[in-house]
């Protein structure tokens, strides 16, 4: 999802100047920095649980992986 963003930076034009959100690219940015750290948390509550043997817990990461 990345590439589109870079795309969308490198192509001809402006983002902002025909209506669009000047803040594209900050929003973008903040978004992917908190799909980055809800998986790194996720992967480290479901390997505990896994080790600790919690299913409810990974039945709370999977739950909360697909509402997200």
């Amino acid at each position: 999802s990345v590439i589109n963003i870079l795309a969308d930076a490198i192509g001809p034009g402006i983002v902002g100047i025909h209506g669009d959100s000047p803040y594209y690219f900050i929003t973008s940015a903040f978004l992917t920095m908190a799909l980055v750290l809800l998986h790194t948390f996720w992967g480290v509550i479901f390997f505990d649980a896994c080790e600790r043997r919690r299913y409810w817990c990974l039945g709370l990461v999977v739950a909360s992986h697909l509402l997200t």
